[in-house]
C-alpha cells in the first residue's frame, strides 16, 4: 500500500472572503471563529443536499463554496459553527424500513400461528 502525502495542503476550513478571523477546529463537524468583520468560511467537504448548518445554535443556510466545496457566511464576533448531514429523504427511508420490519414480524406472527394450528 502506498500513502501519499501533500506537501502543503490546503486547510479543510478557511477564510475565503471578508474577516480577519481566528479558527479553531475542535472536530471535523465543528468550528469556532473570532472575526472582526463579516466573513465567508469555505469548509473543504463535498457540497450535497443534506447539509446544514448552525451558527451560534442558530440554523444557517450551508451553500456551495467554488465548484464542489461549501460555505457559510460568519458573523462579526465570536462564533460556534457546527455542520451537520441529513440525507434529503431519510424519513421516507425510515419510514419504509418500519414497514418493511413490521412486515417481516406479520409475516413471523402468520407462520407461528399456521404451525400452532397444524
Amino acid at each position: 500500500m502506498d500513502i501519499w502525502e501533500l506537501d502543503d495542503p490546503a486547510p479543510y476550513y478557511e477564510v475565503v472572503g471578508g474577516g480577519p478571523c481566528t479558527l479553531s477546529t475542535p472536530l471535523r463537524e465543528d468550528v469556532t471563529a473570532d472575526c472582526t468583520a463579516p466573513a465567508r468560511l469555505r469548509r473543504r467537504e463535498l457540497f450535497m443536499p443534506g447539509w446544514r448548518a448552525s451558527i451560534n445554535d442558530t440554523a444557517t443556510a450551508v451553500g456551495p463554496d467554488g465548484e464542489i466545496f461549501e460555505g457559510v457566511v460568519l458573523p462579526s464576533g465570536h462564533s460556534q459553527v457546527h455542520f451537520h448531514f441529513r440525507p434529503p429523504f431519510v424519513r421516507f427511508g425510515w419510514v419504509a424500513s418500519l414497514i418493511g420490519a413490521l412486515g417481516l414480524l406479520g409475516c413471523g406472527i402468520q407462520a407461528r400461528r399456521r404451525r400452532a394450528s397444524q
